[in-house]
């Protein structure tokens, strides 16, 4: 008898550019697994591009067809099950992963719409998957027997009585070194030849019970860890087989929080040592134990990875309604000032959620000022997504905080495969009791005026001596805020278009949004990268990349007049302009050539800046002169990125979110 041929997808939009840019672990833990159950009874293929399963598909059809789902490839995967199915009402279509309601009345709607989909793994998959495969392969792979009876983790409608079967909740997998390494296993060495990123898990689950997120439900509260042993034979085989690749991505939402984490961040080390890789490290760190994320950051290359401290907010009402408790908040503070003292370089960062239950502009903008004092480097602001299967989108919580909900599609994540076009869309709240639409619009305005004048340091060396004179810095943001209109038409410009797609990317329904976005003209706009982009990385590149000299001026005077600049204080700022130009003006543009760039300043900016012994910048008087450079390695980590991503606007925006920009700065030499 012939192996039975399975091919499992984790799919990802690539129409702009790689929308999820890592490796399909998940799909590799269920082949790995699937492999060591049942050998040579299974021929399994893996797939992350939609084209080349599609392709594949044409020459030779699976007897079974798997795909993820999360809210980023929905559309996308219940596509290919439906054109599967159009060539072979055979084939056991089989859909899994976090994107599906909880409640059965909702998941029996769910299914019963997409008829394509013969079953649903939900929860961990694994030992589901694998009872299934055996289920179908008992009944001579007939998928009408197959579902005539329960399987526990999966559901299905019955064809008998179209009623919704629910197998039961599926048991989590404690010891976790039963699942097989993807990588070890050899299953996902394809994907080193790609311009996909290593993704490793080092545990899976999350104490924590944030009503916001697929992990607040109780069947993740434990968390089970994978061997340290094993994680670091996976490193080394990764380092062994990387291909251009300078990101590691790791699936943890609580990465350095556990003891176990140290060991794996010295094996980083070593590696980083050894091979210059990784570069960066995109993880979440976590919301405890500081101390540990501490050890683990310093543990690491300088910039390899940044605290991601995501407080949602710091106000207490809308804490608790989220079900949420953060660190103190002055054990916060005492971490940011240990992290600069540590290295002046670093940088940090912290996420909010706008539009939570219970907050308000006013505590909106109290919770970003918390933040600043507390010195976080970078604040980014997300709009609320009311995820299937999160207690947020329950209707019980949507009428008891009269949520307005809108939707528009999930930036760079659309596609057209075989003349059908593909939107995947996310339905996000931007209006409730306590916050109307118009404090939705202006929160919004003030994430973007994080995004361009406090965030990625941009201005590093400008709030240093704001603050050394004795101004505040949520202050001073808050005057860029309210001063937008005096800024030269470029930046105007930017401001307006980037409000006005705050509104135009909102739609009321999905249907009316659809209807607009299947129109020949309109889908163009799409491809041109026009409309649907991630709007805060898009308009950070028009400001800092396309725009920085007008977005220096416009800071600047900002500066000067809150300091209301004498001779003395307009000289410094000169200077500290002059420097911010030089160091950061054009980074992106790998045509760019200063390396023989000769500057006069009439301050040590460097030691200044360098020196945490609170010495104003007067006492760094002196004339000197610094030969600014790029280092040639920047260009090529610049040069990789662009190959990996390309070079439209979209592509440039999800490059800054995969380097550590203040290593992308020139270098100042003094030369007398």
């Amino acid at each position: 008898m012939r192996p039975l041929k399975i091919y499992l997808g984790d799919l990802t939009h690539e129409t702009i550019t790689i929308s999820s840019d890592t490796m399909p672990l998940n799909v590799g833990f269920l082949a790995a697994y699937l492999k060591k159950i049942y050998g040579g009874e299974l021929d399994i293929h893996l797939f992350k591009s939609p084209n080349e399963l599609i392709q594949k598909i044409k020459e030779q059809m699976p007897d079974i067809l798997g795909l993820s789902n999360y809210c980023w490839n929905f559309e996308l995967s219940y596509f290919i099950h439906q054109y599967v199915k159009g060539r072979n009402q055979n084939v056991l279509t089989v859909m899994g992963g976090a994107n599906l309601p909880h409640l059965p009345e909702e998941q029996s709607f769910f299914l019963k719409q997409r008829s394509a989909i013969d079953f649903y793994v939900y929860q961990e998959g694994e030992l589901s998957f694998r009872d299934l495969i055996g289920k179908f392969m008992n009944n001579g792979l007939d998928i009408a027997k197959t579902k005539r009876e329960p399987i526990q983790g999966c559901l299905h409608i019955s064809p008998e009585t179209n009623a919704l079967v629910n197998g039961g909740l599926p048991p989590r997998i404690k010891t976790l070194e039963e699942l097989p390494s993807p990588y070890l296993s050899g299953v996902l060495d394809k994907f080193f030849s790609t311009k996909l990123n290593p993704f490793i898990q080092t545990n899976r689950g999350c104490p924590f019970t944030c009503s916001f997120c697929h992990e607040g439900d109780g069947y993740y509260t434990s968390v089970n860890y994978f061997p340290v042993d094993r994680i670091v034979e996976e490193l080394d085989y990764i380092s062994h087989h990387i291909n251009g690749q300078t990101v590691l991505t790791i699936a943890d939402s609580n990465f350095g929080m556990f003891r176990q984490d140290i060991e794996i961040c010295k094996k980083i080390r070593e590696i980083q040592s050894l091979k210059k890789y990784p570069r960066l490290i995109n993880v979440t760190t976590g919301k405890n134990r500081p101390e540990l994320i501490l050890e683990a950051i310093q543990t690491l290359e300088k910039g390899t990875i940044s605290m991601l401290a995501s407080v949602q907010s710091l106000d207490g009402l809308v804490l608790e309604n989220i079900k949420r408790k953060n660190i103190e908040y002055q054990t916060y503070i005492d971490i940011q000032r240990h992290l600069h003292k540590m290295d002046p370089k670093y940088s940090s960062t912290s996420e909010v959620i706008l539009a939570l239950p219970g907050e308000t502009k006013e505590s909106h903008f109290e919770t970003i000022r918390k933040l600043i004092e507390a010195g976080v480097d970078r604040i980014l602001v997300y709009t609320l997504m009311m995820l299937y299967g999160t207690e947020m989108s329950a209707q019980t919580e949507r009428e008891k905080y009269q949520y307005v909900t809108k939707y528009r599609i999930i930036p760079r994540n659309f596609g057209e495969y075989e003349g059908h076009k593909c939107f995947e869309i996310e339905e996000v709240g931007v209006a409730n009791k306590d916050l109307s639409f118009e404090d939705y619009q202006s929160c919004r305005k003030m994430s973007f005026v994080l995004t361009l004048v406090y965030n990625n340091k941009s201005f590093k060396e400008l709030l240093k001596y704001l603050q050394e004179r004795k101004v505040d810095l949520y202050p001073f943001v808050l005057y860029c805020y309210e001063h937008v209109d005096q800024a030269d038409p470029k930046i105007r410009e930017v401001f307006d278009d980037f409000m006005r797609e705050t509104k135009e990317e909102l739609w009321n329904t999905s249907e009316d949004l659809l209807a607009y976005y299947n129109r020949e003209e309109n889908f163009a706009k799409l491809l041109q990268g026009e409309v649907a982009g991630n709007l805060g990385q898009k308009y950070w590149v028009k400001g800092i990349v396309f725009h920085f000299k007008s977005l220096v001026d416009f800071v600047f005077d900002c500066a000067s007049k809150v300091l209301e600049a004498n001779q003395e204080v307009g000289l410094q700022l000169e200077n500290l302009k002059t420097y911010t130009l030089l160091k950061r003006n054009r980074v992106f543009d790998i045509s760019d050539d200063l390396s023989e760039t000769i500057v006069d300043l009439n301050y040590d900016l460097e030691s200044w800046f360098q020196d945490m012994s609170g010495r104003p910048l007067r006492e760094f008087a002196s004339k000197k002169r610094f030969m600014v450079s790029t280092p040639s390695e920047q260009r090529q980590l610049l040069e990789s990125l662009y190959r990996q991503y390309g070079t439209s606007i979209q592509a440039i925006g999800k490059v800054s979110t995969r380097v550590n920009i203040a290593s992308l700065e020139r270098q100042f030499t003094l030369v007398a």
